[in-house]
């Protein structure tokens, strides 16, 4: 299933999906056990709800997320080209909150739309939890 490595990030790595090109494949770094960050997991199940649950008019710029593993630690995503430059949808920037969210490395272009490809935060556990701000409603 695990192609090319692309990136790493705090919680997961990203890579290419072996047998699809069209795909990426987050996986949830380190191993359960006793230096496990429980979040790391939680990253992958919350970008998949807020894909799977959030309006239209929020989704439509989103990365579509298409599959998780049970235990959350796979999560596959469309594949899109890094973007250097990009414009925060309207409709986005009071969910947009984090300084990390603004950055042109967790954007791509699919379909020649720039949509947001990183987005745990949004999930309303994730605000509660974390960072203690108001319940979002997507």
């Amino acid at each position: 299933m695990l192609g090319e490595f692309i990136a790493e990030g705090f919680h997961r790595n990203t890579y290419r999906h072996k047998d699809n090109p069209l795909w990426i494949i987050k996986v949830a770094k380190g191993k359960r056990g006793s230096n496990f960050n429980k979040f790391n997991i939680l990253c992958n199940k919350y970008e998949y709800e807020v894909w799977h649950n959030a309006k239209n008019a929020i989704k439509q710029h989103l990365v579509p997320c298409l599959w998780i593993s049970d235990t959350y630690e796979y999560l596959i995503c469309i594949r899109g080209k890094k973007v250097s430059e990009f414009k925060i949808p309207k409709i986005l920037k009071e969910y947009v909150f984090k300084e990390d969210m603004k950055k042109a490395k967790n954007w791509v272009e699919i379909n020649e739309k720039t949509l947001l490809a990183d987005y745990p935060e949004l999930h309303k556990d994730y605000l509660i939890t974390r960072h203690k701000y108001k319940k979002c409603k997507l």
